[in-house]
């Protein structure tokens, strides 16, 4: 795998992890999801003017590209809203690991299914060690907290992942992908509005004088870490991307255990080590 595309995949991956503790110290506000979308979507938009006057905008854009950010933004709406829900009601520890490692496994299968990229062995021994470790983390912490209602959810947000993931390798590749995760922000929170407007309209106030860091932070850190993955799209394979992009899940743990005070266990610990072994693995395949 190029150094570049390593680099880009493993710094999103710690930002990824970062906006999903703020998210969590918030007990998955959805207000704040929302509000994140339109403050990610605007805070690109000036880059995307500015590379339509210097291109211009038709050079940037093709039916294709907007097909798959419609369909990418529907999806999206899905994965917030479930994200937000098992946020209310799991730890980072354990969340995280779910979703990701759902993730990984319906975009690698659906990758070669779909896309017809090709996995070497070693690449294959990472993906099913970075699986192993997250089944690892999540074991122990899953028993403790017996809620299949949980998991359930964090399992959805990981099948939405690997949707979004094959829909955004073929986006990028037909939109300027400033352009297309700004309009994805943007229709996504567009798409949350009826729902918002229609549940929790009374709050919506409240929340942004309580919570204008988190909105921020949230929608900042995660438009650029959507970013980084986007451009790494444009340069590498998606089967070898996202099971990289599962450092993140060691970073989710520790951050969980450091700032949440999260239980460290041996399971967490154990998997933490396989997954780094699996990602050592990637990048030699």
């Amino acid at each position: 795998m190029d150094v570049i595309v390593f680099l880009l995949v493993i710094s999103s991956a710690v930002f990824h992890a970062s906006w999903n503790l703020v998210l969590r110290k918030v007990s998955g506000n959805i207000i704040v999801v929302w509000l994140s979308l339109f403050v990610g979507g605007l805070t690109v938009l000036p880059v995307v003017i500015g590379n339509a006057y210097i291109k211009g905008l038709e050079a940037s854009v093709t039916q294709t590209g907007l097909v798959c950010v419609f369909a990418s933004a529907v999806v999206h709406s899905v994965y917030f809203c479930l994200l937000a829900r098992a946020y209310q009601k799991g730890e980072i520890s354990i969340v995280y690991p779910i979703t990701r490692g759902a993730g990984i496994a319906i975009t690698a299968i659906f990758a070669m299914l779909v896309l017809n990229e090709k996995i070497t062995l070693l690449g294959a021994l990472g993906i099913g060690l970075i699986l192993v470790g997250i089944f690892l983390i999540v074991s122990k912490g899953f028993n403790r907290q017996k809620s299949s209602e949980v998991f359930l959810m964090a399992l959805s947000v990981g099948v939405m992942v690997g949707a979004c993931s094959l829909i955004d390798k073929v986006g990028v590749i037909n939109i300027d992908p400033v352009l297309y995760i700004s309009l994805l922000y943007l229709i996504s929170g567009l798409l949350l509005t009826p729902y918002i407007l229609w549940n929790y309209r009374w709050i919506i106030g409240a929340t942004v004088r309580t919570y204008p860091g988190y909105i921020m932070t949230v929608g900042q850190g995660s438009i650029g870490t959507y970013l980084m993955i986007l451009f790494a799209f444009t340069m590498g394979s998606v089967s070898y991307i996202m099971p990289m992009r599962e450092f993140a899940v060691v970073v989710s743990v520790l951050m969980g255990v450091t700032f949440l005070k999260e239980e460290i266990t041996i399971p967490k610990f154990l998997g933490i080590t396989v997954i780094s072994i699996g990602l050592i693995c990637l990048k030699l395949g």
